[in-house]
């Protein structure tokens, strides 16, 4: 959890030795540091969220010291990292000019990178422009979910009587969307 307080000019240094100071009153402190010109954060320990009750109240405490102009509570950074490490996801990624380098050949480091994911609990799936043959190669040397979509949406691997589903070609997207919807696990 972080609290944002916009100071007056020239007064955060001020504002953050009283803080210090009385630091007992601001309970689970972890680091307090200037940000822009008019600007302090103070950082709290990641097992620290409030109820809205809590909340306000702090807000008031800190809108209490002298040269604060405005306080925001932003208690995102803890919620993320909570529901991520708790539970498994899946990623689709597409290939061509987000996993690869200028010469269209996926990066090394991503092998590492969805070696991780697949030890944490997510699942990598790869959807591409590029062909069906291509795709399935690229599936196989960085070890991804045997489903993927190949040619912009026109062909489902993984799925149909032959491994792969044609559903249309690149206008027809809708089509492929439809499809997953009717025939996903859930």
């Amino acid at each position: 959890m972080k609290i944002i307080l916009k100071v007056q000019r020239n007064k955060r240094n001020a504002v953050i030795c009283y803080i210090e100071k009385k630091r007992r009153y601001f309970p689970r402190i972890q680091n307090i540091k200037k940000y822009e010109s008019r600007y302090i954060i103070v950082s709290y320990t990641r097992n620290y969220t409030l109820n809205d009750k809590q909340k306000n109240s702090l807000i008031d405490k800190y809108r209490q010291l002298s040269n604060v102009d405005n306080v925001t509570i932003d208690q995102t950074d803890h919620d993320i990292h909570q529901n991520i490490s708790a539970k498994n996801f899946h990623f689709v990624f597409d290939v061509d000019s987000t996993l690869t380098t200028g010469r269209g050949t996926i990066q090394s480091k991503v092998r590492n990178i969805f070696r991780r994911m697949k030890e944490s609990g997510h699942r990598v799936y790869l959807a591409s422009g590029r062909n069906e043959t291509q795709l399935r190669q690229d599936m196989g040397d960085f070890d991804t979910e045997r489903f993927g979509i190949a040619e912009n949406g026109g062909i489902l691997i993984g799925m149909g009587d032959n491994g792969h589903l044609v559903i249309g070609d690149r206008a027809e997207s809708d089509k492929v969307l439809n499809y997953m919807k009717q025939t996903a696990a859930p």
